[in-house]
């Protein structure tokens, strides 16, 4: 009888080998299977574990059939042989006893039969797939290569089963395996645990953020509104020039033509040597402008200033008129934050008042009102016509 127990065992532990296996390949994420690979490719590590968890994700058909034709198998003879050599044995000893001894063969086989499932549930199925959640992918990796040959000695019933499978879910209109993609949401939500389980540090999580909203962010939400933008005038007498520069302070300045207003070029300022500046040196420093459809998003103005090695340019509306200019470096508060903002603590363009009503800057983008209020939308924001609270009132 002892023996016997020790085989019901090795069942189990079969059963539940075929569960960690399972549960290991399927809730593995298959962005962290890859960067196991790439580290065990820089460091000189085993990659084929690695590799054919990988392969067992990607087509998992084959894999899921072999599993489940061991895990049906072990179980089915787990049931008839405890029941053929414990259930005996033990109705001898229950005969004994005149209460119960007239259903001694019933009850010794549905005692049995109860223990069986209970040590099978937990040996063989919950307590493997606990184990294989705590890092399934190391265990993928390290499962993979004896289930691959499993499956090879198995093919011809893995195959006829697979077949199957495929048959009756074309019935019902699955043709297939669903490769789920990730989505922006799905991001987002990694973004956040990580910041609650401090992975992350919740500046981090912040950037990570905006970063995504840069596609969705319009590039007339981050510019310079050109009533705020100074300008240097080509025809204009170089001592304003340098007292324009004196005075802003700024790190580049678009060039117009003083009598027609239209945009000639862009000059940094460390280009231009202040001290020795003359009519002409403006001219020689300036490079061609570069010009922006307002409706473009954030990401794709900072793609074209980095693809045409700009430092700034011209947001033009529908009719080729300017509408202001962006650079690099708002592009870069887009990212952090304005870090001016902090600063600005004697005149902030949003001002949150004691009785919870807040004093906004005309200038302030409504996305940047849409986050704070944590509203959907404002009246023509997403038709394009409006972008500032100015615009709004």
């Amino acid at each position: 009888m002892f023996g016997d127990l020790i085989i019901l065992l090795v069942m189990f532990v079969l059963n539940g080998f075929f569960s960690l296996s399972e549960m290991a390949v399927v809730s593995s994420r298959r962005n962290r299977l890859q960067a196991m690979l790439t580290k065990a490719h820089e460091t000189g590590g085993q990659t084929t574990g690695i590799e054919t968890a990988l392969r067992l994700q990607a087509e998992p058909g084959r894999f899921l059939s072999s599993v489940q034709i061991g895990i049906t198998l072990i179980g089915v003879l787990a049931g008839a042989f405890g029941g053929a050599t414990l259930s005996a044995p033990l109705a001898k000893t229950l005969i004994q006893i005149p209460t119960v001894g007239p259903y001694a063969a019933e009850g010794s086989f549905v005692f049995v039969v109860v223990v069986i499932t209970y040590l099978s549930l937990i040996i063989g199925e919950l307590v493997p797939k606990r184990i294989a959640l705590s890092n399934p992918e190391a265990i993928a990796s390290f499962i993979s290569r004896p289930m691959t040959a499993f499956a090879k000695a198995l093919s011809p019933v893995v195959t006829l089963v697979s077949k199957s499978t495929e048959g009756v879910l074309s019935i019902y209109g699955f043709t297939g395996a669903n490769v789920q993609k990730v989505t922006e949401d799905e991001i987002r939500h990694l973004i956040a645990e990580g910041a609650a389980s401090g992975a992350i540090e919740q500046a981090e999580g912040e950037i990570a953020n905006r970063v995504l909203q840069l596609g969705d962010m319009r590039v007339s939400e981050i510019m310079t509104p050109r009533i705020n933008v100074v300008w240097l005038d080509r025809d204009a007498p170089i001592d304003e020039t340098r007292e324009i520069i004196f005075l802003t302070q700024n790190m580049r300045y678009p060039v117009r033509c003083r009598d027609t207003g239209r945009a000639i070029g862009m000059v940094r300022i460390e280009d231009l040597f202040v001290e020795k500046m003359d009519e002409e040196s403006i001219f020689e420093k300036m490079v061609e402008p570069l010009f922006i459809p307002r409706t473009s998003s954030v990401l794709k103005a900072m793609s074209v200033l980095q693809s045409e090695n700009k430092f700034m340019a011209f947001i033009i509306d529908e009719y080729g008129e300017i509408d202001g200019t962006v650079s690099m470096s708002e592009v870069f508060f887009a990212i952090i934050g304005d870090v001016s903002a902090h600063a600005q603590t004697a005149n902030p363009a949003i001002l949150k008042r004691e009785d919870g009503s807040y004093l906004i800057d005309g200038v302030v983008s409504v996305e940047e009102i849409r986050r704070l209020l944590k509203l959907k939308n404002l009246p023509g924001h997403n038709s394009g016509e409006i972008n500032t609270l100015a615009g709004v009132m």
